[in-house]
């Protein structure tokens, strides 16, 4: 009789979510995860106990990758601006776990911006003076605009898609302050915004 192959759960977790970064959440079966780890199908099972219980522990890590890509910012762009960069760049590096993010990432549409962002648009002069509804609304409008530009970017994208739909989101962000303080617009270029 062959020896007895065993598969730790986390192990187990981090293929599967290896397979759905790779090939997209419909490629998550446990005939997949037991060729991507080499063994028949029976430890899959025996480890995760149900596809449905490895499908959330997926999730919960898809969800822990895709904060942490977008808590790392853009750099060199307004804080107002930084998550939504990091999502357009999360869409083009990992498009299908940007794919299942996705729902999370339309849930947070009202939530106001990370305690960190918060205190950074508070720092830049346009942004100041508005209240605490005015900079969910900011951080929320930027966020639809972003999560829509994102959609369409993806490893297919044309050459440059990325830069154009980062100069649009400038431009967006530009208009949405401008909106909420009632300015005429003023361009944020890179060498005039605040970072």
């Amino acid at each position: 009789m062959p020896p007895k192959t065993t598969i730790s759960k986390n192990a187990l977790e981090q293929a599967a979510f290896e397979v759905c970064r790779a090939e997209g959440a419909e490629a998550l079966t446990a005939r997949r995860l037991a060729q991507a780890l080499g063994c028949s199908t029976q430890p899959v099972y025996t480890a995760c106990g149900s596809m449905e219980q490895l499908k959330n522990a997926v999730a919960e890590r898809v969800k822990d990758f895709t904060m942490q890509r977008l808590a790392e910012g853009a750099g060199d762009v307004p804080p107002y601006l930084q998550v939504g960069f990091a999502s357009l760049r999360l869409a083009q590096d990992e498009p299908h776990l940007f794919g299942l993010a996705s729902a999370r990432m339309r849930a947070r549409l009202d939530e106001p911006p990370p305690p960190k962002i918060a205190e950074a648009m508070r720092a830049d002069p346009r942004l100041a003076p508005l209240s605490e509804d005015q900079l969910v609304r900011v951080h929320s409008l930027v966020w639809v605009f972003a999560q829509g530009l994102a959609t369409l970017l993806g490893p297919d994208a044309p050459e440059g898609a990325l830069s154009r739909a980062e100069s649009m989101l400038r431009d967006a962000g530009d208009a949405i302050i401008a909106h909420e303080t009632r300015t005429p617009i003023t361009p944020c270029s890179e060498d005039r915004c605040p970072a």
